[in-house]
């Protein structure tokens, strides 16, 4: 009833003591290069899928990555499954989605498709600007580290942007790696996001908030 996918490759594979911090948060090996959160955005996907992910690893002898995942079940009808839920499921929406790490990208990119939401991504503030005006995004979920952008100047500048297109500025839902005291203080001339999400970000929290955002105005609730 599950299916196993090993990935193996030939590298100079890593000690035990990296191999411990694999799937943390903000871990890597690439000395820099990276923002350490791939494999983390990834574990969490197929967590919530009901897999799991470990690794094995030994210097000089590549590394070899297992993926479980169950067989897919039946889908149960949406009515039955409300009902179960005691909640009304939320309605798939237009998203915009920027964010400049590839791999972070296609993770959320793929948990959001399959909650049944159509999604555009950008890798810049520039590209962003530019699918505001052509995809007319219902919310945007934006990271705050850009090539072009930082901090709150990007949640401010995705709002002129979104102003520009005549209709009500979409929500924005911002979903960052930064801590506490990054974030803090924002500029009181800055209105809040309409939900702040660390990454890796859960399914869970993700969906909920993207299901407010996509409520009409009068049910939004902080």
């Amino acid at each position: 009833d599950t299916v196993c996918i090993d990935f193996t490759d030939s590298g100079p594979g890593v000690s035990q003591e990296e191999l411990d911090h694999f799937f943390a948060p903000f871990f890597t090996t690439k000395d820099g290069s990276g923002q350490g959160l791939g494999l983390a955005v990834s574990r969490g996907i197929i967590q919530a899928h009901g897999g799991g992910i470990i690794a094995r690893s030994r210097p000089g002898l590549g590394t070899t990555v297992s993926v479980s995942l169950p067989l897919v079940q039946a889908p149960a009808r949406h009515g039955a499954a409300s009902q179960a839920g005691g909640r009304r499921p939320g309605r798939g929406g237009r998203v915009l989605l920027v964010e400049d790490e590839s791999l972070v990208a296609m993770g959320v990119e793929a948990l959001l498709k399959e909650a049944g939401h159509q999604v555009h991504t950008a890798g810049s503030l520039d590209e962003a600007r530019a699918a505001i005006r052509a995809q007319q995004p219902e919310v945007i979920v934006s990271d705050l580290g850009l090539p072009d952008a930082r901090g709150w100047e990007v949640l401010e500048r995705l709002r002129r942007a979104a102003d520009g297109t005549g209709g009500e500025p979409p929500p924005v839902i911002v979903l960052t790696g930064w801590g506490r005291g990054q974030l803090e203080p924002r500029p009181q001339a800055i209105a809040p996001p309409a939900a702040l999400l660390q990454k890796p970000v859960e399914r869970e929290p993700l969906l909920e908030a993207l299901s407010m955002a996509l409520a009409p105005s009068g049910e939004r609730t902080s």
